[in-house]
């Protein structure tokens, strides 16, 4: 997409041309990914069923708490003692030993973190004389820097169960890159 800066443009119309060499002609992009959490599948840390996957047993109707996992990850640095928990903890029990256990496959009410990521790019070419131009690039990205967390905690037993203790794998912090190319 062209910015509307420059000469004859819509924001500096009558603007000078080294002025528009500098800030007219530049065009942007974006690239935009917003993605919902997962369900939230809740397992045992330790399997005591000798052929199976073992679930925890849920002792309340609705787990939920409510929480993001930003103000999760967020609560040791508001002095928190602990992490908070992303769902109720308490509403989980151990089933015992060789039994099955009636938590859900998976909680529509209980989701992982999405993903919320915005890249963009400007570009220029400058024409220097007919075969030569210098293109100029600035690429951004993660640019509004939003973190995203790990879907850690959701083994019943673990000292973490609920809480939001990691980055996710994959996650990078802002991101930018400059580039020159001149071509001849």
């Amino acid at each position: 997409m062209n910015l509307p800066v420059g000469r004859g443009l819509l924001i500096g119309n009558n603007m000078n041309r080294v002025l528009d060499t500098a800030i007219g002609g530049w065009s942007a992009s974006s690239n935009i990914t917003l993605q919902s959490g997962q369900p939230v599948h809740i397992e045992m840390l330790l399997d005591r069923l000798y052929d199976g996957t073992q679930r925890p047993t849920v002792t309340c109707s609705n787990p939920s708490a409510g929480i993001n996992p930003h103000a999760a990850a967020a609560a040791p640095l508001n002095g928190a003692t602990t992490g908070i928990s992303m769902f109720n903890a308490n509403c989980f029990s151990d089933p015992g030993d060789q039994q099955l256990g009636n938590t859900p496959r998976y909680f529509g009410n209980l989701t992982s973190q999405g993903i919320e990521n915005v890249d963009i790019g400007l570009r220029n070419e400058f024409r220097i004389r007919e075969p030569k131009k210098l293109q100029v690039r600035v690429e951004t990205f993660n640019a509004l820097n939003r973190t995203r967390f790990d879907r850690t905690g959701y083994q019943f037993g673990a000292g973490n169960f609920g809480q939001e203790t990691a980055l996710a794998n994959g996650f990078t912090p802002r991101q930018m890159q400059f580039v020159a190319r001149f071509e001849f």
